[in-house]
């Protein structure tokens, strides 16, 4: 799949640093921030699961703790 990306001079020139900082290309820099931001957005989804199945399960805990 091909993409069209347009950025400010600024934002190029970041990119631009970032990609040789690295020593990768820009597009390999994009992509591998796109995939950090994916895994942190999995890891926060999958926290907030596991705690709302947490709090579920003890609802009955979690009421008397807030009352104590």
């Amino acid at each position: 799949m091909a993409l069209n990306l347009r950025l400010t001079d600024d934002d190029d020139r970041k990119l631009s640093d970032l990609a040789k900082s690295s020593g990768t290309s820009k597009q390999q820099t994009l992509l591998r921030l796109v995939h950090q931001e994916w895994e942190k957005e999995e890891a926060r989804r999958h926290a907030h699961a596991e705690l709302d199945r947490i709090f579920q399960s003890r609802s009955r805990l979690m009421d008397r703790l807030k009352d104590a």
